[in-house]
């Protein structure tokens, strides 16, 4: 019996030795993604991300010491009792500094939505660095407060001089791990970060329920609020997994200590080594936890598999609507546009100014529009040869200004725009603004509109009504006289033709004369002889010939 009970034992620490070097790898790899992350990307620098950054530091330290020293505890080696009580400590010290580095965001989301208008002013870089250095001070000293003689030395003769098997329960006292460890470092901060989210979520909702109207003309804050209780859920869930990952292990040493007899069981070994690779696996669960829910990690690790991994060409990361346009909790920019809403008037100009640091006086800079990152159109970039149409760009490198002019904004210029920096297998640095064009008063370009068309209109109406009053006269008079010349008969014509004939036998003379210059070139004279017909009319003609000039023109 004995010796299958040693077997079981026996498999049941290969499978956990196993399970420890299989999360150590994932912990390892995967928070190293996170700082890699948070390294690229600007839009993850943030006072979250950097507090979230001292949480992936010491979940690499769960994966680099604190697993393996664990599977040296589970092999109970012989070692020194302080050696071996130091060990243990570790493990506490990077406990702690995880639950104080959730602390911290917990607190960090609260202060951006009690306190949104001053936030970046009470929260400074230096404050930053304050308290991170503040909280792992503070786990370095309550996990080593062992090793100032909270522990199992006195029940062990001489045992700072002699080695021992070491285990977890050798050294360590449990009324530490319990009352000091457990109720003083990991409950009762977990009971404030609940407290603390509860009130956030409470906060946002009153918040978008009261001003829901406001928030949908403000759509800058409405999208704020959107997004802090997005990343508020995601850090709750982180919350919830550590809770999860690290309360049955506190459980046990409850056991430990307030039923003694419970170690002495055949099921407690094997239920301990779960509870602890539970507590181990929380550290390689948060970067999954990011990659899923916080869009920006997800896109940023994307870009690091292909640009490093894969070494195939990887643009920008893009990003949601929650995630992209907030860069205002960065305490270091790279680049910024100081006016993040614009509302200009219709035809009027614009003049956007970028300021980036001096480092980036060589880049490519650039102008872009669009809601995402990753699909803004580019509009203007400091590489084009020249620049036409509205909208010009100026790199004034001396002063690290990138200036964008628009000249004769229209309507369809509103809208979401970019101000970015281009970097070749880096992230491109960008900064948002958005653009409201907003109708023009009628006192200036409408009212100057209606008033020329107030006097040119009717202008042209009368001038287009006297036009056609005129060509109807004409087309009236002129169909009157042709009626009139259509009603004469042929009588009247004839009778017309024998008056002319009568004037002319009358008065020959003043119908015919005698050319006043015989020679005129370009005159031929004819004599005209009348022969009487038996057609024709007596009439009496002068005996005497006439003479009829007949002008024609000569050949040339």
């Amino acid at each position: 019996m004995t010796n299958d009970t040693g077997e079981v034992m026996d498999a049941v620490k290969a499978i956990y030795i196993t399970m420890e070097l299989i999360i150590a790898v994932c912990s390892i790899i995967g928070n190293i993604l996170v700082i890699w992350a948070v390294k690229l990307n600007p839009g993850l620098q943030n006072t979250t991300c950097y507090f979230m950054v001292s949480l992936a530091l010491a979940d690499i330290a769960v994966g680099v010491l604190v697993v393996p020293l664990s599977i040296v505890l589970s092999l109970e080696v012989e070692a020194p009792f302080y050696s071996c009580l130091f060990m243990c400590c570790l493990q506490v010290v990077f406990t702690t500094a995880s639950i104080l580095s959730l602390l911290a965001i917990a607190i960090d989301r609260y202060l951006r939505i009690k306190i949104s208008t001053k936030y970046r002013i009470i929260i400074t870089a230096r404050r930053i660095c304050l308290a991170l250095a503040i909280s792992w001070v503070t786990s370095v000293l309550v996990g080593m407060v062992p090793m100032l003689g909270w522990n199992r030395k006195t029940e062990h003769d001489e045992g700072h001089l002699t080695t021992l098997k070491c285990g977890f329960i050798s050294v360590m006292r449990m009324d530490y791990m319990v009352f000091f460890s457990f109720f003083g470092w990991v409950l009762l901060p977990l009971l404030i970060m609940l407290v603390l989210y509860i009130e956030i979520f409470y906060k946002i909702r009153k918040l978008v329920k009261k001003n829901a109207i406001k928030l949908r003309k403000r759509r800058a804050e409405g999208i704020f609020y959107g997004k802090e209780y997005k990343t508020a859920k995601s850090l709750a869930l982180v919350l919830f997994l550590f809770a999860l990952c690290w309360i049955p292990l506190s459980f046990m040493n409850c056991l430990d200590y307030f039923y003694p007899p419970v170690v002495q069981m055949h099921f407690f070994r094997p239920v301990m080594y779960f509870t602890i690779l539970l507590s181990h696996s929380n550290s390689a669960m948060n970067p999954v936890v990011y990659a899923f829910k916080i869009r920006k990690f997800k896109e940023t690790y994307i870009h690091i598999l292909r640009a490093y991994v894969l070494h195939r060409s990887s643009h920008s990361v893009s990003s949601s609507s929650e995630d992209s346009l907030d860069q205002s909790d960065s305490f270091e920019y790279c680049l910024q546009i100081t006016a993040k809403i614009k509302d200009v008037v219709e035809l009027a100009a614009l003049s956007v100014t970028c300021t980036y640091d001096p480092g980036y006086q060589d880049y490519v800079k650039y102008w872009c529009k669009g809601y995402y990152r990753t699909s803004c159109a580019v509009v203007r970039s400091t590489a084009d040869s020249q620049s036409t149409g509205h909208v010009t760009i100026q790199d004034k490198r001396a002063e690290g200004e990138l200036i964008i002019t628009m000249s004769s904004v229209k309507k369809d210029d509103a809208g979401w725009y970019w101000c970015g920096i281009e970097r070749h297998h880096l992230l491109d640095i960008m900064d948002y603004m958005h653009l409201t064009v907003s109708e023009a008063p009628l006192d200036t370009f409408e009212e100057t509109k209606l008033h020329s068309a107030k006097i040119i209109l009717p202008l042209v109406i009368v001038s287009l009504v006297m036009f056609l009053a005129a060509m109807a006269i004409l087309i009236v008079m002129r169909r009157k006289k042709q009626k009139r010349e259509a009603d004469r008969n042929p009588q009247q014509v004839s009778s017309f033709n024998r008056v002319k004939a009568k004037q002319i036998s009358n008065n020959p003379e003043t119908f015919t004369k005698l050319p006043s210059n015989p020679v005129e070139d370009g005159v031929t004279y004819s004599s005209v002889v009348h022969h009487p017909s038996k057609f024709t009319t007596p009439c009496q003609f002068p005996v005497s010939t006439e003479y009829s000039t007949i002008s024609y023109k000569q050949a040339v």
